[in-house]
């Protein structure tokens, strides 16, 4: 509707595949700048058209400044803003709400959360129309809990340290979390809903999702449901979702939510289209590579032209 033809985004890769998606629909040539260790999460088939392409940035700090150097300079429009991604989360609000109101209260909402945008979104649904609020349980990766550290006011050496290795989700890895914005609107969200977070490490993870739950593995009852969890080489490939699953259980054990409560777990992934062979039309290995001569090169090499002014 304004009139742009290319659009710019980072991300770990979720959303970038949800723009990506979208932007081909809508007739938009895409930029999605993704971390290297991503690679594997994406399907090679979403990035066929000349028009959606690829940047592979190897150190994940230098993700959101490429991306902002690269869309700034050829004025190229930056997706999303903060309002958009609340408002995108709104919509799923607005499902859950419909959902309460045909069911039952629920007095627990649980989700992963990175920034917070999803929970944001939603509670501004639920407080908008008055109902009852359910109180919000945020699960992070004990190996980059920032939000989790910050509000519990923390700065403590965990037992996983905090690096990419030992992530549970690559995916949710962000170096710089708060400079989306977030964190007014999340803290003055766990006062509303009376909410609070806590963190799942690999051995808790493993251990849940590995252990029998009247005789089944909890993939083994997501199966039942139709929830096809995605398993690559006997491990599931993205586990952002079943993070706030294991999170559910381990509150359930440490007696925080207690026996007769009603809870609503979202599964934000986990179900992927992941082929691994998605192939970058362009790499960047270092911050030299941030460069005006380089991002002039990359822009040539993935929009087939001789020059660029």
């Amino acid at each position: 509707m304004n009139g742009f033809e290319k659009i710019g985004f980072e991300s770990g890769g979720n959303t970038g595949t949800a723009m990506t998606e979208y932007g081909q629909r809508s007739g938009l040539e895409t930029f999605f700048f993704v971390p290297e260790d991503n690679l594997f999460l994406l399907d090679s088939a979403l990035f066929a058209s000349p028009g959606a392409h690829l940047i592979s940035v190897k150190d994940n700090a230098l993700l959101k400044q490429t991306a902002r150097a690269f869309t700034d300079l050829f004025g190229i429009i930056h997706i999303p803003e903060r309002e958009w991604r609340y408002e995108a989360s709104m919509f799923r609000g607005m499902f859950i709400l419909e959902y309460i109101l045909k069911n039952q209260p629920i007095d627990w909402f649980i989700q992963t959360v990175s920034a917070g945008f999803g929970p944001i979104g939603i509670y501004r649904v639920l407080s908008d129309y008055g109902i009852a609020l359910p109180r919000f349980l945020g699960i992070q990766q004990q190996a980059n809990s920032p939000l989790f550290n910050s509000l519990k006011k923390r700065n403590i050496e965990h037992e996983e340290k905090n690096t990419e290795g030992n992530l549970l989700s690559k995916v949710m890895y962000d170096s710089e979390p708060f400079t989306y914005g977030t964190y007014n609107d999340f803290s003055e969200l766990l006062s509303s809903a009376q909410g609070d977070l806590s963190t799942v490490n690999h051995q808790e993870f493993y251990y849940y999702v590995k252990n029998f739950f009247e005789g089944k593995t909890i993939p083994d009852l997501l199966n039942e449901k139709g929830i096809y969890i995605s398993v690559k080489d006997e491990d599931i490939v993205e586990k952002t979702g079943l993070i706030a699953l294991v999170g559910a259980i381990k509150a359930i054990d440490q007696g925080i939510i207690s026996a007769g409560t009603r809870v609503l777990c979202s599964l934000t992934s986990g179900m992927s289209r992941s082929d691994g062979k998605a192939r970058p039309g362009f790499y960047v290995t270092d911050s030299e590579d941030i460069s005006e001569d380089y991002l002039k090169k990359m822009f040539s090499v993935l929009c087939g032209t001789k020059s660029v002014s």
